[in-house]
């Protein structure tokens, strides 16, 4: 466990690390990190942690290691508590193959003239520095990237050798991402920020607000989903694939999808935001209306009714918001556990919802069939198929969990996009379709 120290280096000992055919790896920690167990450092932490073992036991040398700190947001906080964190931080690989945990960081005060007080009772955050923490020994290291934050700078002044000299490698600027904290408050400010006409910013009568779900289960209260990261085109503004973070907006007083944003995350647009409108007067259900219309679908209601009654509790996982055209489809899994019993969500049915069509059916390419209709037209040009396209965002369904399951992000990004890409072909090919 990470939240424990760890002594390595064992005497006489080695970690057996896989089985490789009929031969067991073994290994052995080879890092710098770590206090040195002498006599005096054994007795000074036996002391601190209660644990006369390390006073006895053979297997401690003077060339085994304690191992402090592991948690890395404990790690950073430890090294430079005046900073604020990013609470997921995540893992990247460097150009020599080591694994390293980034971790943002942002400044805040409160004393920001004619600014609006956020919920964390500051007025001013900025994202202008990074924490790398190699995965091996531990090692941190800050690098600033926004020298025109002067709080950050005061910081350098104030403890010169903390912060790197050089600008952070690009082996590893090429990985980083734009942070879902920081994303979250810029969204929630441009939901009123974003109207210019003075009189309609005093009505409030083009306030947006993020998209709300429930994905707690039955009578949980609604939460602002989660901003999610996807590996994908932006429309009318790069011709290829980057990573972009993404929160839909609804009205703020009525509940359907007016816009989405996005931020960019690529290192020659890192941190620009672009921001796509729907057409005035076109109606593209919302989140929480669509979950209504799900609850409300009397085979739907039916089939959790039943898991109910038979002990069960159904738990409705994350909404997808994936744009189509210039509609929005919308993938919902649906998992069961045992009542009372600690057990692994298992995914009974799959809702997709696109235009009027709501399907539930045991898998993603069921539920595709179903929406964009059993009769599958070929198509000679170029030997595509709908059915073989709804095969294809079946599989890409399936990486989506999987990636996600595993907390792998960047996976997760490139599967959605995946799935984005095989829907759009399947809207070009069934034609008829409008949502």
């Amino acid at each position: 466990m990470t939240d424990d120290y760890v002594i390595v280096n064992a005497k006489d000992t080695k970690e057996l690390d896989y089985s490789e055919g009929q031969e067991e790896l073994e290994f052995t920690y080879d890092g710098k990190a770590g206090v040195r167990m002498n006599l005096f450092n054994r007795l000074v932490f036996a002391a601190k942690y209660g644990d006369f073992r390390m006073l006895v036991s053979g297997f401690i040398s003077n060339d085994s290691r304690l191992l402090l700190n592991r948690q890395i947001l404990e790690r950073v906080n430890i090294a430079a508590p005046f900073l604020h964190y990013e609470k997921d931080a995540y893992v990247v690989i460097d150009k020599d193959g080591r694994l390293k945990w980034v971790v943002d960081i942002y400044t805040t005060t409160n004393n920001y003239p004619y600014s609006q007080t956020m919920g964390g009772g500051y007025n001013y955050i900025r994202n202008p520095a990074k924490a790398v923490v190699d995965a091996y020994d531990g090692d941190v290291k800050y690098y600033i990237t926004d020298q025109a934050d002067p709080i950050i700078k005061a910081y350098e002044k104030a403890y010169p050798t903390l912060f790197e000299k050089t600008a952070m490698p690009d082996d590893l600027l090429s990985h980083v991402r734009y942070p879902e904290a920081l994303f979250k408050v810029q969204a929630n400010i441009f939901a009123t920020y974003h109207m210019t006409n003075a009189g309609s910013f005093y009505n409030r009568s083009d306030a947006w607000k993020i998209a709300m779900e429930h994905s707690q289960g039955q009578g949980a209260q609604p939460k602002e989903m989660d901003a999610y990261y996807n590996l994908m085109k932006l429309p009318d503004v790069s011709d290829k694939e980057e990573l972009a973070l993404m929160l839909p907006y609804t009205l703020e007083k009525k509940e359907n999808m007016v816009s989405w944003l996005a931020a960019r995350s690529d290192k020659d647009h890192y941190g620009q935001l672009v921001l796509y409108k729907f057409p005035k007067g076109e109606n593209v259900y919302g989140t929480e209306q669509i979950e209504k219309r799900i609850e409300s679908d009397p085979e739907i209601s039916k089939d959790m009714s039943l898991w109910r009654s038979g002990g069960s509790n159904v738990i409705p996982g994350n909404l997808l918001v994936i744009p189509v055209n210039r509609s929005i489809l919308y993938v919902e899994p649906v998992y069961i556990t045992a009542t009372g019993q600690t057990s692994l969500p298992e995914i009974k049915r799959v809702i997709v919802a696109y235009g009027e069509k709501i399907i539930m059916q045991p898998t993603l390419e069921l539920a595709l069939k179903g929406i964009f209709g059993g009769a599958v037209p070929k198509v000679t040009d170029t030997g595509e198929n709908l059915e073989g396209l709804i095969s294809r965002a079946f599989n890409d369904f399936k990486s989506v969990k999987g990636s996600s399951a595993t907390g792998d992000w960047e996976g997760f990004g490139k599967s959605l996009k995946q799935l984005e890409d095989t829907l759009n072909r399947m809207n070009e090919k069934q034609g008829v379709l409008k949502p």
